[in-house]
Formats: C-alpha cells, sequence, structure tokens
C-alpha cells in the first residue's frame, strides 16, 4: 500500500486558513507601532504673514498612525492629523520652540522633535510724505513720518547723519 504524504496538503490548507477567505489578501493584519519618524526639516525658520513650504513628515513605517503636537503650533501653523505635514501662514513671531509630534495607533507610538522659530517679516519698503524736504534754517519743521510697507521697522538710522536735526524713532523732527 502507497503511503500519502499530508506535510504538503496541511501547508497549503494553513496558508489558505491563515490569508482569510477575501480573494487571497489579509483581511485582518495584525497592527504595528509607527516608528521612524521625522521631517524633511527638523529645525525650521519662518516669516510672519510669508506662507511656508509644507515641511512633511518622513517615517519608514506610516502604519495608520494619527499624528498629534505639543505644545500648539504657532498661530497660523497647523499639523495634519492625518498625514503629519506641517502647513499655513505664521502670524506672530515665535521664539525657537521645540515641539513634540507624535504619531500613535493601539500598537505604540514614535515621537521626533521639530524646533521652530517665526521671525517678524522684514520692511519692504520706506517713504517719506515729504520727498524732497526743504527746510528753512531756524523754523520749527512739522514731523516728516514714514510710512512702509511689509514688517514694522525696529529701528531707523540714517547716512550721512543730518546736520541739527533729532532722529527719533518714529519721524524726523527739530531745527535745521
Amino acid at each position: 500500500m502507497r503511503s500519502f504524504r499530508w506535510t504538503p496538503v496541511f501547508v497549503l490548507a494553513a496558508g489558505f486558513l491563515q490569508s482569510g477567505c477575501s480573494g487571497g489578501g489579509n483581511s485582518n493584519p495584525r497592527l504595528l507601532p509607527p516608528s521612524g519618524l521625522s521631517y524633511a526639516v527638523s529645525a525650521a525658520t519662518y516669516k510672519v504673514g510669508t506662507a511656508i513650504t509644507a515641511n512633511i513628515r518622513r517615517q519608514v513605517a506610516e502604519r495608520r498612525a494619527p499624528i498629534s503636537v505639543i505644545p500648539a503650533l504657532p498661530p497660523g501653523l497647523s499639523l495634519n492629523s492625518s498625514t503629519g505635514a506641517v502647513s499655513g501662514t505664521p502670524t506672530t513671531v515665535s521664539a525657537a520652540t521645540s515641539y513634540s509630534i507624535t504619531a500613535s495607533n493601539a500598537a505604540g507610538s514614535a515621537t521626533t522633535t521639530v524646533s521652530i522659530t517665526v521671525n517678524p517679516a522684514a520692511p519692504a519698503t520706506l517713504a517719506y510724505a515729504t520727498n524732497p524736504a526743504t527746510y528753512n534754517v531756524g523754523v520749527a519743521i512739522a514731523a516728516n513720518a514714514p510710512a512702509g510697507a511689509g514688517g514694522a521697522a525696529a529701528s531707523y538710522s540714517v547716512v550721512p547723519t543730518l546736520p541739527w536735526i533729532r532722529l527719533s524713532t518714529t519721524a524726523f523732527s527739530g531745527r535745521e
């Protein structure tokens, strides 16, 4: 009598049962924790009022992990909780701050740190209401206030030095 080997049939049947009955796909995948979470830019500096290029997360294995950030990002920036992308247009100056970004699911989590600094926008233009200005010696003059576009100026300077005119942080005034 011939001996029949059950081993190949058993292995084939076990493999079929393990893969489920959904056309060979895995209908109940094993959930794995996120791993290798990192960002394209780990220390970013942005300017108020300027849309940023999205800082995209780089992760070895995504594994359907929602993303969260602590503390909250600067006003105008947001974190997409599905993709992990940081995007937006910052609206407020913010000193360098470390943000802890975490991808997590039921199997575990992965955390990375991103540093974000938001600087004020630079002044773009500067003009004076009276230009050119002509003043008479010994006659008081009205303030000639500057106007500009872009960010606020933190200070003003003039080259060459104006003769006998006091320079304030907001306008020129005084006597010539």
